[in-house]
């Protein structure tokens, strides 16, 4: 009798166990599944990467006389360029600025001479320093064109990210003798709505 009773005891307590490990399982994935969390700014190491070995760079589609249509291409990359975000976006943005001029029926509306300082991820978005070239030259669907270029190539790999663009460190507020209003930080939702009769992909 003693014995049996010993063995309910076992059981009830292994079972007691079991239902413990199980519990504080739940509320162990609960917390790290959390979806209640909002997230602040886009991350961009969350993004799905684009063909190995290659980025995407944003050229003007001159086909189209009515609006500046943006329109991809993807480059070849040095093997030795690291594989994260910010190493790609600092690739893909070299390469556009080196390519100004004209292939085929694509155009860059980017000054020739226009050098890329400094780029850096942070938790607001992407920051990007170009040189003084940026600003000179051409009227304002030129200024729009510029601007949409720096913007989808820079945001290939996360179409969400708030882009930030500065001039020789200064923030750009307005941009070339037309006065094109900058509003930062720039999103291509927000690029789209505020030329919306300019641009098109």
């Amino acid at each position: 009798m003693a014995e049996q009773k010993s063995r309910s005891k076992s059981v009830v307590t292994a079972l007691a166990l079991v239902v413990a490990i199980s519990v504080s399982g739940g509320v162990a994935w609960l917390m790290t599944h959390d979806r209640s969390q909002p997230n602040i700014a886009p991350n961009p190491a969350n993004v799905a990467p684009a063909t190995e070995g290659k980025v995407k760079v944003f050229w003007l589609d001159d086909r189209d006389n009515q609006k500046i249509r943006v329109s991809s291409q993807e480059r070849n990359i040095a093997s030795t360029v690291a594989q994260t975000p910010a190493s790609l976006a600092k690739e893909s943005l070299t390469i556009l600025l080196a390519s100004a001029g004209k292939e085929g029926k694509q155009t860059s509306a980017i000054p020739a001479g226009t050098k890329l300082l400094g780029s850096a991820f942070k938790q607001d978005g992407l920051h990007i320093d170009l040189s003084k070239e940026f600003t000179q030259g051409g009227g304002s669907t030129s200024m729009q064109g510029r601007i949409a270029q720096i913007l989808y190539t820079a945001t290939s790999r996360n179409p969400e990210m708030p882009v930030w663009i500065a001039v020789e460190g200064k923030q750009l507020g307005i941009l070339g003798g037309e006065g094109v209003e900058i509003e930062q930080p720039i999103t291509r939702q927000r690029f789209q709505q505020e030329f919306k009769d300019s641009v098109g992909e």
